[in-house]
């Protein structure tokens, strides 16, 4: 099934696009995401907790980031997961697609994931409609944290003084981007997950609202 969703950051396209190809960055933004480990260039390791009410499921795959274009601004994410207690499996392709906000300093972020399960993991996914909904509460936690990422860096930015003796005494190899990095190494003793009947519920409480707040026809 294929799944489409947008949304928007306050940030330059090229912040945002330099953001999204941060794949620790990107994991620790989505809801119930953890890396666990480097398999090399930008594939890692990683598990992924979903709690169906009192049934909680851990997925553990492999994430990797594949053919960005700067050009274009569009990337791919490919995963593939398997539920730990072999209870099924999923395979997702998600693309990325950036583009400047009109006149506005902003980037609008389109995505589009392709997603393939199998199993009893496939079951719980037979509701496309139910999908796409909590797929887009989802997509709502990850820009919301996205974006207060960019904020944070973009303020770290303009308050890091300029020391040249520094930097050149920092041993190679070592990043001071700070924020992702930390997460990634914290990744193993999260107990993030996501949970899916929240997700319904705040899902269900929105149609709720949009069905009784129409104007009644006479």
């Amino acid at each position: 099934m294929e799944i489409v969703n947008r949304f928007s950051v306050d940030s330059a396209i090229e912040s945002a696009w330099k953001a999204l190809l941060d794949v620790p960055l990107v994991v620790s933004c989505f809801p119930g995401a953890t890396l666990t480990g480097t398999l090399g260039k930008d594939s890692y390791n990683g598990i992924i907790r979903v709690k169906l009410g009192p049934i909680a499921m851990e997925f553990a795959g492999t994430v990797t980031l594949s053919a960005p274009s700067a050009d274009t601004y569009t990337a791919t994410v490919a995963a593939t997961w398997q539920e730990t207690r072999n209870r099924g499996s999923a395979t997702t392709a998600t693309t990325f697609s950036l583009s400047p906000l009109g006149d506005a300093a902003g980037t609008q972020v389109d995505v589009r994931t392709d997603v393939q399960m199998a199993g009893q993991v496939a079951q719980y996914g037979r509701g496309v409609g139910i999908i796409n909904a909590v797929s887009e509460q989802m997509v709502r936690q990850f820009a919301a944290r996205l974006q207060k990422e960019l904020t944070d860096r973009s303020a770290m930015t303009e308050a890091r003084p300029v020391d040249t003796e520094g930097s050149a005494s920092s041993p190679a190899g070592v990043s001071e981007s700070g924020p992702a990095r930390c997460r990634f190494d914290n990744a193993a003793g999260s107990t993030n997950e996501i949970s899916v009947l929240a997700l319904l519920w705040r899902t269900m409480v929105a149609k709720c609202k949009q069905w009784f707040g129409r104007p009644q026809s006479l």
